[in-house]
């Protein structure tokens, strides 16, 4: 395999975990300028939220794919891929792109349909739309 697929997922990886990090940590939104930060702390915190469950789930799998660059194996022939490369084919066929499909057409499908279920007007000032 070459360079620009192992650069691709080391980036990858990064910028997954970059967003993780800020979002544990710099992103503080005061409770009194939504009620988000209220519901955000309640049962289950992040974890509730199915975006933020992807998030995880694609920052591990392109961590899993610098591992298998730098440990594993990129073979076609079945019985010589290693373990790390079985695995990382196995959550891409698996959960990786069912929901990484999945959950973008659902958020912007109800987004269109009525944006206060997604993505209240108040949240705007800690998130600007562009």
């Amino acid at each position: 395999m070459g360079a620009l697929p192992k650069c691709y997922h080391a980036l990858t990886f990064f910028v997954y975990a970059f967003g993780l990090y800020f979002d544990h940590y710099k992103l503080n939104i005061p409770a009194s300028s939504s009620s988000y930060r209220m519901t955000h702390q309640i049962t289950g915190g992040r974890w509730k939220y199915l975006t933020y469950i992807d998030l995880v789930l694609q920052c591990s799998f392109f961590g899993l794919c610098v591992l298998n660059d730098l440990l594993g194996s990129e073979t076609v022939v079945a019985n010589k891929r290693s373990f790390l490369q079985k695995l990382r084919d196995f959550l891409l066929s698996t959960l990786v792109v069912p929901l990484g499909v999945f959950i973008p057409l659902i958020f912007w499908g109800l987004y269109a349909v009525d944006r206060e279920l997604i993505f209240p007007v108040s949240l705007d000032a800690w998130f600007p739309g562009g």
